[in-house]
């Protein structure tokens, strides 16, 4: 019975460590398909790295050339204000030497008037040297003074100044709007080589972003599952040699039980053929007649106990009795310590002489 559990607990220990490594067997073919499959997931990996990397460049690059879009427009600004402080310079310049011009012409045509009163036909004009003066200049009223000429004349040169500031302070604008344009028209190019003017470049940006925020996203979502993928493959290596190692552990295993099942098996056919002898030379021909047999050594066995019980109880008893009397010769033993001894035969005797004495005195 012993050999046909162990047994019994080794062939199914030898089916489970079967079961098992044929499952470990199946998970690693399975496995190594699964990595077959993802062999190339860190090369696609390092791939969508370098283009996340390549596209957020893109990026910042529409970022900065936005932000120079934005100083170029801030420039624009400033160059159509100096401009039109140059037009406003340039209006003054022109009223204020119009404006001298008049005074000008005005002074010399009173100096002029002057020198007429002095003119005499026959002497020599002090300005021509013409003896005849057929026409000669009339006074006029109104004629600035030399200082008030003189004032316009401040006045004309502040503002052709003026306007030679605004003019040259708006072609500087105008420059380096025109090189900060190229600048960002370049740069834009090298994004997308189409481009051939500078007022293309911010439409063809925004939709440039747009695209290429649109490929970061994919990027993005493609990094992720290759990550996943990459993390899966690293599993996949380390559980890969562990199962093998596991399902190798399994068949040593099976091997191992193989070997006790064989010798399980041995030593249940040792038994069985010494459990044989055993029957030959019993002493019943059944079980039943053994079983009978044992009922009336048993009851034997019970008729036997209730005997020691009975004669234990009577053993007891009379020890008890036997300590009774012993301490009922011990108490009459102390009463008779220090009397005097007596013969029983002769008071007797003389018991029944005083007896007898008595009945006769009645």
């Amino acid at each position: 019975k012993t050999a046909e559990e162990k047994l019994k607990v080794l062939v199914e220990q030898n089916e489970k460590a079967d079961a098992e490594a044929e499952t470990l067997k199946q998970e690693i073919k399975d496995e190594k398909a699964e990595l077959d499959k993802l062999k190339d997931t860190d090369t696609e990996k390092i791939q969508a790295e370098s283009k996340l990397q390549e596209k957020n460049g893109t990026l910042q690059n529409i970022g900065e050339i936005s932000f120079d879009i934005k100083e170029v427009t801030a420039l624009e600004k400033d160059r159509k204000e100096a401009q039109e402080s140059f037009r406003k310079a340039e209006e003054a310049r022109r009223k204020a030497e119009e404006e001298y011009n008049g005074k000008l012409g005005a002074f010399l045509n009173g100096q002029a008037g002057v020198l007429a009163e002095y003119l005499e036909e026959g002497k020599r004009c002090p300005v021509c040297g013409s003896l005849t003066h057929p026409q000669k200049a009339q006074k006029v009223a109104d004629v600035p003074t030399k200082e008030e000429l003189d004032g316009f004349q401040k006045v004309k040169e502040t503002a052709q100044k003026n306007s030679e500031d605004a003019s040259k302070e708006a072609a500087e604008l105008v420059a380096k709007c025109d090189e900060k344009k190229g600048s960002v028209l370049a740069a834009a190019k090298k994004l997308k080589s189409s481009l051939s003017a500078y007022e293309d470049v911010e439409t063809a940006l925004e939709d440039l972003k747009t695209e290429t925020e649109s490929v970061i996203k994919e990027l993005e979502n493609t990094l992720r599952k290759l990550t996943k993928k990459a993390e899966r493959k690293e599993k996949l290596e380390q559980e890969i040699p562990k199962k093998e190692k596991k399902r190798e552990e399994k068949q040593e295993e099976k091997a191992e039980t193989e070997k006790e099942i064989a010798t399980c098996r041995e030593q249940k056919k040792e038994a069985e053929e010494q459990a044989d002898k055993l029957r030959a030379s019993l002493e019943f021909s059944s079980k039943e007649e053994a079983q009978e047999k044992i009922s009336k050594y048993r009851e034997k066995a019970e008729e036997i106990e209730r005997l020691i019980r009975e004669t234990k109880k009577a053993h007891s008893d009379e020890t008890m009795e036997i300590s009774r009397l012993k301490g009922e010769i011990k108490a009459a033993g102390d009463a008779i310590k220090g009397k005097p001894e007596i013969d029983a035969d002769a008071a007797s005797r003389e018991k029944e002489q005083l007896e007898a004495e008595r009945k006769a005195l009645s």
